[in-house]
């Protein structure tokens, strides 16, 4: 009954985090890897 509101609730979430707290994630390839910057 309340899915969609916890869903958006979530999203919410996530894209406050994001715009908060630098984030960072790791690309690994066959040749290396590098750390890229986050949105």
């Amino acid at each position: 009954a309340h899915r969609q509101e916890g869903f958006a609730a979530c999203q919410y979430a996530i894209d406050r985090f994001k715009q908060t707290i630098p984030t960072q994630k790791r690309e690994t390839y066959h040749d290396g890897s590098i750390w890229v910057e986050g949105e």
